[in-house]
């Protein structure tokens, strides 16, 4: 990949060299008014060295293709009086330790998204069982489930203390307690004078 743009870059660079070169104008002809001189002297040489940028091409024309490539990836060749064998355990030793750091990279970038994102997943999911239980606990048709088990069970337990007082409450005749107490109310009115 980034062979490809270096070879993509010099290809770039080489066309728009031999097109600057042909398609050269004629330099155009200059007044000697001094009103045209006086605007155009300091000014002058600063849109020139503006204009003129230098070109890393021009720099690297006299290097090795090799050697321009290696500069292009940031790396630094052997010297030339190396064995080839030498040179081929250098380049594949940068070529682990690139191989490697961009392996490092790609781990760490893929924990720090997995987190992230296993971040904001549960945060959905709790906010969607939330909304759940409110639906839920506000309808008339669906029954309640909690997050936590066990105040759903102390939830039921609490149900059914609830129901056996309702039956508790149910065995209790309600008209013996509002009928009067005839012998109690004899009682009372005797001790009241």
């Amino acid at each position: 990949m980034a062979t490809q743009f270096v070879v993509e870059s010099a290809k770039k660079e080489l066309t728009a060299a031999e097109s600057a070169t042909q398609s050269k104008p004629s330099s155009p002809v200059k007044s000697n008014t001094p009103a045209r001189r006086k605007s155009s002297g300091a000014n002058a040489a600063l849109r020139i060295r503006g204009n003129h940028r230098r070109s890393p091409g021009n720099m690297e024309e006299d290097m090795e293709p090799e050697q321009q490539l290696a500069k292009a990836l940031g790396i630094s060749l052997p010297a030339e009086g190396v064995t080839d064998a030498t040179r081929a355990e250098v380049l594949e030793k940068m070529l682990l330790e690139r191989v490697g750091k961009l392996e490092g990279h790609a781990t760490n970038l893929q924990s720090a998204t997995e987190t992230s994102i296993a971040s904001h997943l549960l945060d959905a999911h709790m906010a969607l069982e939330m909304l759940h239980e409110s639906l839920l606990a506000e309808s008339l048709y669906g029954k309640v489930h909690l997050l936590d088990p066990t105040i759903e069970e102390s939830v039921g337990s609490f149900e059914q203390n609830l129901q056996a007082v309702q039956k508790s409450l149910e065995a209790v005749d309600l008209h013996s307690l509002q009928s009067k107490n005839f012998h109690g109310e004899q009682f009372i009115q005797r001790w009241a004078r």
